[in-house]
């Protein structure tokens, strides 16, 4: 048709609509204010037979109702719609629908608002029984070893899909049976949740069932500490149950918590970063499947140090243990000589066990020597220095002092019996002692040794050859056997009976 045949009728048409009163005008649909929010991902097959159950997988498949329990949305297929009622919903993004019988071939399946959805097509009824899976309960870590379903015309190219992962078959008793009627297989690891379990042969697909996936809940039951520093990160060793599976941790709601992953089931040690002051905040460590487990700690500045023991030293140094308080944050052990030039030593490998407790190892010391210990912290001034020995010290005798002196002669005693008694201080059997007159002077005094001593050592007695002539004596003791004397010299007096 030419140009020419058609403008005639274009201008009748736009001549009548003039005459009517009306205009030519083109609507476009308003697009909704807020997109769709429910989406569908997947169905648990996309072939199965009117009458199956599946599972539809998605987002926003279903709300919560005022008692906090899931109420599905509707489910169609392609023109034919499931309604929320006939739907069980297992959570907000699971679904559990039976396959509507009047519709065939393929089909889009949608939920609620969603605009699209995967394509489903309807298969002849097949002969494979739905076992009762909804008891079954893996572990999302290990899965579940050795289980068994049921059903007809089962042959080595059946295959079974958890949650869309391909099983393995159990290499004890694994994979169909003889006569077809059964097969037994691990369920896979990795999984939480609701999964649907589903069988494939020949080209046809059925859905046997689900299970739910449990994941495993880690515990802490203690932590080495119960404050952590403001002003620097605090290591903080935690103790509890099925801590190897933690994968993230945080402390105060947002802070992030670094650590290394461990195969210790029972420990795990986390750094928490420094930060302003808090009480009573939550470190919550999390698994890879969303369980979690948390301590209470508070977090403060750091506090005075002080060392109160330490055990394990020895002169070829190595691993000791320091007890003491707000050791927490210790970044620096040293230990001082007591020795007239002082030598001061560095320790390293330092580990804090406690607030009250910690490891430490130690250079080479000399032996049978003492020393110093002194710890540094966060706080602003080390430790005071406490004192601890290497080996075996040796400890001065303490130096004899005489206070008085008596003189006794017991002549009824066979022979008769002169005596020294002394009074003092760190009187010892075996001490040398002289006595003289002023005549005599020190070159011509007599030396003797204290054979007594009472308790405490402030009472002694000198035994002598025979009486002593009557006059003054001058009574002096030795530090040292006799070498030298101490310069207090004591008087006694022997006069005639």
């Amino acid at each position: 048709m030419s140009n020419r045949n058609r403008t005639p009728r274009t201008a009748a048409l736009f001549l009548s609509l003039a005459l009517a009163g009306g205009a030519v005008l083109t609507t476009v649909p308003a697009m909704a204010a807020d997109a769709p929010v429910t989406t569908v991902a997947r169905l648990s097959v996309a072939k199965a037979h009117a009458g199956d159950t599946i599972l539809v997988k998605g987002a926003k498949l279903a709300t919560k109702d005022s008692e906090g329990e899931w109420v599905a949305k509707a489910v169609k297929f392609g023109d034919k719609t499931v309604t929320a009622s006939d739907v069980d919903a297992l959570s907000g993004s699971t679904l559990l629908v039976d396959v509507p019988t009047t519709a065939a071939g393929s089909v889009n399946v949608t939920v609620g608002d969603a605009l699209k959805g995967p394509k489903f097509t309807y298969l002849a009824t097949i002969t494979t029984d739905q076992d009762d899976l909804d008891d079954v309960v893996p572990s999302s870590e290990s899965g579940l070893a050795a289980q068994t379903v049921v059903g007809d015309h089962i042959t080595k190219n059946t295959k079974v899909f958890v949650g869309g992962k391909s099983v393995k078959f159990d290499k004890v008793t694994g994979g169909p049976s003889a006569d077809g009627t059964k097969f037994t297989f691990d369920y896979p690891a990795g999984l939480t949740g609701e999964q649907d379990v589903i069988v494939t042969d020949g080209g046809e697909t059925d859905y046997l069932g689900y299970v739910t996936y449990s994941a495993t809940k880690p515990a802490i039951s203690a932590a080495s500490v119960s404050e952590v520093l403001v002003e620097a990160p605090t290591a903080v060793t935690l103790t509890g149950s099925n801590l190897d599976l933690v994968v993230s941790a945080t402390f105060n709601d947002t802070e992030k918590v670094t650590f290394a992953k461990t195969t210790d089931k029972t420990k795990l040690t986390v750094t928490i970063p420094k930060g302003t002051a808090v009480a009573d905040k939550d470190l919550v460590v999390t698994t890879k499947f969303g369980e979690t487990a948390s301590f209470t700690l508070d977090r403060v500045a750091a506090k005075a140090p002080t060392v109160t023991a330490i055990s394990g030293q020895k002169a070829a140094g190595g691993e000791v243990t320091l007890t003491g308080t707000n050791l927490v944050g210790l970044k620096a052990v040293k230990v001082y000589s007591t020795t007239t030039t002082v030598k001061i030593y560095s320790g390293s490998k330092i580990s804090v066990v406690s607030p009250t407790s910690a490891k430490v190892t130690l250079p080479i010391l000399p032996d049978n020597a003492a020393y110093k210990v002194e710890v540094t912290t966060w706080f602003a001034t080390p430790s005071a220095k406490f004192d601890f020995e290497v080996g075996t010290v040796s400890t001065p005798t303490p130096a004899p002092v005489l206070s008085d002196a008596t003189y006794t002669f017991e002549a009824d005693a066979p022979g008769g019996k002169a005596t020294i008694d002394l009074e003092g201080t760190n009187l010892v059997v075996g001490q040398k002692v002289r006595y003289y007159t002023t005549a005599q002077g020190q070159a011509g005094a007599v030396q003797g040794t204290v054979a007594t001593v009472g308790s405490g050592g402030t009472i002694g007695a000198v035994e002598l050859a025979a009486d002593l002539a009557d006059g003054t004596y001058h009574v002096q003791i030795s530090k040292d056997g006799g070498t030298t004397w101490e310069t207090a010299v004591i008087d006694f007096t022997v006069a005639a009976a």
